[in-house]
């Protein structure tokens, strides 16, 4: 049985994460331009620092977003510059092209 963050996440926090994660995936699909993670913590800041990457991953998996194929510096501080994949909200007109 595979075991998600919501699963593992303390009671108190479990609640707070759904509330995140709603509002995390109405500010992806509202996305018109390619954006980061950088991005989506200046818009909906998480109370846990994991809590990007699960949102990023149910955004993937279900098909909300793709990696748009470029990368950008992040601007965290926390993250020191490394390299972040760029990725767009996919759209009924969105095309292999777009992604590429």
């Amino acid at each position: 049985m595979t075991t998600t963050a919501l699963d593992r996440a303390p009671m108190a926090l479990t609640g707070d994460f759904e509330v995140y994660r709603d509002t995390a995936l109405e500010w992806m699909a509202a996305q018109t331009d390619a954006y980061t993670a950088d991005e989506l913590r200046e818009h909906v800041a998480p109370a846990r620092p994991a809590w990007p990457g699960e949102v990023f991953q149910i955004a993937s998996r279900s098909g909300l977003i793709a990696l748009e194929g470029r990368i950008r510096r992040s601007t965290h501080p926390a993250n020191k510059g490394t390299l972040r994949p760029l990725w767009i909200t996919v759209t009924p007109t969105t095309t292999e092209a777009d992604c590429a």
